[in-house]
C-alpha cells in the first residue's frame, strides 16, 4: 500500500507531537464547504445501525445513486470508496500491460505493478499546461490491455472534456479504460463532462461522493460499467463492501437532493473565486507557475532551486500541511499541490508560501 498520499495529518502529529487540530491541512482534497448541513447530526440518529451488518451488497444505495444520476442500475456498483475498484480494476478486467496518463495518482501504477502487469505513462507536459494531447495518448494505447485517465486529473487539475473522453474509447474498442471521475463534481458543466452515463461498452467510470461532501472517512464510491464488467468487480469484492453509515449516507444526500446539488453549486462559486483570489494573491513571484484547475486544488511548479520538500517542510513548521508532489510521475521535487479551504486559511497559505519563495524566511 502506497502511503505518499495527502491528508495524513495523524503521522504529521505523531511526527512533531503537535495535535490534528493544529495544523490546517491543505493537502487533503476535500470540500471546505462540507459535510452538507444536517448530514452529521442523521448519522448520529442512525448509530445504533451498526450493531447490524449493513447490506452485504449494498445495492440499496447503488440503486439511489443510480436514480438521481439518471443511470441504468445494471451498470453501476456501490463500495468503499473508489479506491476499492481501482484496486480489484487490474483482477477484473485482466490487465496485464496498462497505459496511464500521466502525470497522476500514483495508486494506478502502484495497483497494476502488484499484480504483475507492465505500465508504461503518456506524460503531458508543462509547457503545454499539462492538457493531455489525446493524440498521442490514443498512438501509445494501442496494443495495450487498459488505459488509466483522471479527470479532472489529480493533481494537475486539468481536464479533459466529455466528448473527448468518448471520442478517444470509441476509437479503441479492444481497449479497456478507467476513467476516474473523482473530482468531477468540483467541475463546472459536470453534466457535459462525466462520461458515466454515456454508456460506453468499454470503459469502468469511477465516482466519489466522499470528497464533495467532505465524508472521506466513509468511504463511499461507484464504479459504472457495462454489465459484463459489473459482474467481474461484484466477483472479486468481499462481502459487505460499504459500512452501515456510509449506506444511510447515500439514502439522505438521495433524499435531499435539491439541497445537495444548491450545495454543489455554493461550492463551485466558492472555490473558482477563491482560486482566483490566491492566483492573484501569487502573482508576481519569478519563475512559478499556477496551472489551470477544475477541482478543489491546483498545481504549483517552484521557482527554479526551491525543492518541494523543503517548502513542504517550511509550511509544516507553520502548521500548514500541503502536497509534496516528488512522488508523482512525471514531476519531481519541484511540484506542491495545495487544496484550498476557507478564506482565512486561502489566505495565510498564500502570505506564508510568498513569504518563503520571496523572502526565504
Amino acid at each position: 500500500m502506497l502511503t505518499g498520499h495527502g491528508g495524513n495529518i495523524h503521522q504529521m502529529s505523531r511526527e512533531t507531537g503537535r495535535r490534528p487540530s493544529d495544523f490546517i491541512d491543505m493537502s487533503s482534497n476535500v470540500n471546505p464547504l462540507g459535510p452538507p448541513q444536517g448530514l452529521v447530526d442523521f448519522l448520529k440518529e442512525k448509530m445504533p445501525g451498526i450493531s447490524a451488518l449493513p447490506e452485504p451488497d449494498s445495492r440499496g444505495a447503488a440503486a439511489c445513486f443510480a436514480r438521481d444520476a439518471g443511470l441504468d442500475p445494471r451498470r453501476v456498483l456501490a463500495g468503499n470508496g473508489t479506491s476499492l475498484f481501482i484496486h480489484s480494476a487490474p483482477l477484473c478486467l485482466g490487465i496485464r500491460n496498462a497505459l496511464i496518463a500521466g502525470p497522476t495518482y500514483s495508486e494506478y501504477e502502484y495497483v497494476c505493478r502488484l499484480h504483475g502487469a507492465r505500465v508504461t505513462f503518456a506524460h503531458s507536459r508543462a509547457s503545454e499546461g499539462f492538457v493531455p494531447d489525446l493524440d498521442r495518448l490514443a498512438d501509445r494505447a494501442r496494443g495495450t490491455d487498459a488505459v488509466f485517465v483522471c479527470n479532472p486529473n489529480n493533481p494537475t487539475g486539468a481536464l479533459i472534456p466529455g466528448e473527448k473522453i468518448k471520442a478517444l474509447c470509441r476509437s479503441l474498442p479492444d481497449t479497456r479504460f478507467v476513467i476516474d471521475e473523482s473530482y468531477m463534481a468540483f467541475a463546472d458543466g459536470e453534466s457535459r463532462h462525466s462520461v458515466a452515463g454515456a454508456g460506453l461498452d468499454n470503459a469502468a467510470v469511477l465516482i466519489s461522493i466522499s470528497k464533495i461532501f467532505k465524508i472521506p472517512g466513509l468511504r463511499v464510491g461507484f464504479v459504472t460499467a457495462p454489465p459484463g464488467m459489473i459482474r467481474k468487480f461484484k466477483d472479486h469484492l468481499p462481502p459487505w463492501s460499504m459500512n452501515t453509515l456510509a449506506q444511510e449516507a447515500v439514502s439522505r444526500l438521495s433524499e435531499t437532493k435539491k439541497e445537495m446539488d444548491a450545495f454543489i453549486a455554493r461550492t463551485r462559486l466558492f472555490l473558482n473565486r477563491e482560486k482566483e483570489t490566491f492566483r492573484q494573491r501569487m502573482e508576481g513571484i519569478r519563475g512559478l507557475a499556477l496551472f489551470p484547475a477544475a477541482a478543489s486544488f491546483m498545481l504549483i511548479q517552484l521557482p527554479p532551486g526551491e525543492k518541494s520538500g523543503d517548502v513542504c517542510h517550511r509550511l509544516a513548521a507553520d502548521g500548514i500541511l500541503i502536497r509534496d508532489c516528488a512522488n508523482f510521475s512525471g514531476l519531481g521535487p519541484g511540484f506542491v499541490r495545495v487544496s484550498f479551504k476557507d478564506e482565512a486559511a486561502n489566505l495565510e497559505l498564500a502570505r506564508r508560501l510568498r513569504d518563503i519563495l520571496t523572502k526565504g524566511a
